[in-house]
């Protein structure tokens, strides 16, 4: 987690409201297999993660930095279908990484970006980790690993209009961008969905293997004045099955901001669009291996909303006992019903000595 992310982190707690624990509607406690919990951390692990990445039930990673207050050295922590351990990685690499994603064990790709505003990304082949310098204006916003010779960045500077760069298999050039700058999703090399806002509407944009094409974006009503909307991530499993998430955000007469979260599907002609009531955003969605889709709302103390293939909804929080959770890395493990996040558990109230740490959550383990 860079250290704005931290700073936002740490500017939340004075406002921020626990959150309890179990899902939604349940009477007793759930077991381990059916609610999310913590499976790594603690104050003696320190440091913090920002992102997560799952091959399959024994390749997961998370990423981070061994610092929860400021930057620190990069680590990576590894599952191997029995325990967390801290992987190698090469000396000079200093950077913090914020996405990650990867389509088999030997193809794990993350990027970050450093306190002197250098980029570049960090790559496992299997074998070891290596490391590839970025153009410094390319502030990662999403990354698609489609193969080991074709993986997809989308960034830039906020404010600027979105970057796009694509990995060869040997070096990372600038590709065409789509208009839209929020987040990734493939479903091969030649059909790519990105989304986000245009004119501060949602806004979806398809790569067809040689152009980035508009595409129809799910309507929503906004209110008048200082308003819009936007979808923050997307997950498409099918030509005719495609997810996206995000929220309006507008103020009210008193000048109070507020959000209301977006959640659209894609059945292949158009989009099924729901706006709900309550004054929060979804900012994440990832497959559940069942049909469904986990939405993650929020990253402070987030609640995970599964959304089952048959519709049902069911909410479930995460009890960080003393502490606080940001929460900012979400994925699913193929071939399996489980999801894993990543972030960092900050000590409530305001200690003289901080004991935060980085904190790996899943559910279905």
């Amino acid at each position: 987690m860079t250290t704005t992310a931290r700073r936002a982190a740490r500017a939340a707690l004075a406002s921020a409201v626990a959150l309890g624990v179990a899902a939604a509607g349940s009477g007793t406690a759930a077991n381990a297999e059916t609610e999310w919990r913590i499976l790594h951390g603690g104050q003696s692990l320190g440091g913090s993660f920002g992102a997560v990445a799952a091959a399959d039930a024994d390749h997961i990673w998370a990423f981070g930095d061994d610092q929860a207050q400021s930057d620190g050295a990069t680590w990576v922590y590894g599952w191997d279908g029995r325990q967390w351990t801290r992987e190698d990685l090469p000396e000079q690499w200093s950077l913090v990484p914020e996405v990650a994603d990867a389509s088999a064990p030997d193809n794990v790709w993350a990027a970050g970006r450093g306190a002197d505003r250098q980029a570049g990304t960090l790559r496992y082949d299997g074998e070891e980790w290596r490391t590839f310098d970025l153009d410094p204006a390319l502030w990662p916003n999403d990354i698609a690993a489609v193969a080991p010779d074709d993986v997809w960045l989308l960034g830039g500077i906020p404010g600027d209009p979105p970057r796009a760069a694509r990995f060869d298999g040997e070096i990372w050039r600038d590709y065409s961008a789509p208009r839209v700058g929020g987040a990734l999703s493939a479903l091969d090399s030649g059909d790519i969905i990105a989304v986000g806002e245009a004119d501060d509407r949602p806004a979806v944009d398809r790569w067809n293997g040689e152009e980035w094409v508009p595409m129809a974006a799910p309507e929503v009503d906004v209110p008048p004045g200082e308003s819009g909307a936007a979808l923050t991530d997307v997950l498409a499993r099918a030509d005719d099955d495609i997810w996206a998430v995000g929220h309006i955000h507008y103020k009210d007469p008193d000048d109070v901001a507020h959000r209301k979260p977006i959640l659209a599907h894609w059945d292949g002609t158009e989009w099924d669009t729901t706006v709900e009531e309550s004054d929060t955003g979804y900012d994440v969605v990832v497959d559940d291996g069942a049909g469904g889709v986990w939405i993650r709302e929020s990253h402070w103390n987030p609640t995970y909303l599964h959304r089952a293939a048959d519709g049902a909804v069911t909410r479930h929080t995460v009890d960080g006992g003393e502490y606080d959770l940001a929460v900012f890395g979400m994925a699913h493990v193929p071939g399996t019903h489980r999801v894993v996040a990543a972030g960092t558990a900050f000590e409530k109230g305001d200690p003289d000595e901080f004991h935060d740490y980085g904190v790996i959550l899943g559910h279905g383990f």
